[in-house]
């Protein structure tokens, strides 16, 4: 990226910082791919209101073909470091974060591809058993968290990039669940520019990505000569 590209890139972080605090919210999500999209009726994605009525998530609460997201506690400032799988291992304590909820619940064994546009950059995914159980306490009033052996993501079987194709993004590249279904938590910042302690570890994962994008741009060039 050329010098007046970053800088550039950064003063409108600045300006939707301005524009956005506190709490952060799921814009939208999608289903792209999978089994689901040939199931009668096809998978899609819904956004839940917890604040509508109480349920319970995490062992076959749903049964649907959908692809399921809701918000949790938003503007908490952390009083412990918080693990994530994904994004930023640890998450600093004092950093005020929001917290979301993102899971595939299907009857039978089904497989599903997609994305969600969060509205303030993630900072991590939190995605195994013990650190969902862990981060419990951000979860939203009256919804009941279910902690099943398999709660989670399957390693090796269940895939998913954060900030996928900008640093509000979370991809799915691959749900392949059953019973008790796939879930994983996602941490964005309190606001659409996150904290000088993310800062340095963010532009970092930019750097990475952008490197692994000039590598594969060298190798189609080198295909195509």
């Amino acid at each position: 990226m050329s010098r007046f590209g970053f800088r550039a890139a950064i003063a409108a972080l600045i300006g939707l910082g301005a524009a956005t605090s506190g709490q952060a919210t799921i814009l939208l999500g999608s289903v792209t791919g999978g089994s689901v999209q040939s199931t009668n009726p096809a998978g899609t994605f819904v956004k839940l209101d917890p604040t509508a009525g109480g349920f319970s998530v995490g062992f076959n609460n749903f049964d649907t073909h959908n692809l399921y997201g809701f918000d949790e506690l938003q503007n908490v400032v952390l009083t412990s470091a918080l693990a994530a799988d994904l994004g930023l291992a640890s998450i600093a304590i004092g950093t005020r974060i929001n917290s979301h909820f993102v899971f595939f619940d299907p009857l039978a064994t089904q497989t599903v591809r997609g994305s969600i546009t969060f509205d303030t950059p993630l900072l991590g995914v939190i995605t195994t058993r013990s650190k969902l159980i862990a981060s419990n306490y951000l979860g939203a009033p009256g919804v009941t968290y279910l902690t099943p052996a398999s709660v989670g993501l399957e390693p090796g079987v269940d895939f998913a990039i954060s900030s996928f194709p900008s640093p509000n993004d979370l991809r799915i590249v691959t749900f392949n669940a059953d019973s008790p279904g796939d879930a994983v938590r996602v941490i964005t910042a309190a606001s659409a520019v996150p904290e000088p302690a993310s800062w340095a570890m963010l532009i970092a994962g930019f750097g990475i990505a952008g490197a692994a994008l000039r590598r594969q741009r060298r190798r189609g060039a080198l295909a195509l000569a």
